[in-house]
């Protein structure tokens, strides 16, 4: 399980983005390496079509197979159905992505 999260920042200090596509950062949670990798998102300020460019960077390079985030924007939540990807939408803005991760890598 590879799940990805938008963050502010590439470190644990960081929050949840409220835009997915134009986050500045991801947090990767590779739960079968039990690791958290922070990569910056080379696609946050295209002018258009962030979305489509980031879903193939996340998926084809990077092995995606969840996003959780705040929102998704259409494009990008038609290629994720495209691809199988689970889509987890968050409500609470108070959630802090290294709880996220902790409990991402705690499951069995």
């Amino acid at each position: 399980m590879i799940v990805v999260l938008p963050v502010s920042v590439g470190n644990e200090s960081c929050v949840l983005s409220k835009k997915f596509a134009r986050s500045p950062w991801f947090a990767i949670v590779n739960k079968g390496l039990n690791r958290v990798e922070y990569v910056e998102n080379p696609y946050c300020r295209l002018d258009t079509d962030a979305g489509p460019q980031v879903v193939e960077y996340l998926v084809d390079l990077k092995k995606a197979d969840t996003f959780i985030a705040f929102e998704l924007g259409y494009k990008v939540q038609l290629m994720a159905m495209e691809r199988d990807i689970r889509i987890v939408l968050l409500a609470d803005h108070l959630v802090r992505p290294k709880e996220l991760t902790d409990r991402i890598l705690a499951k069995r």
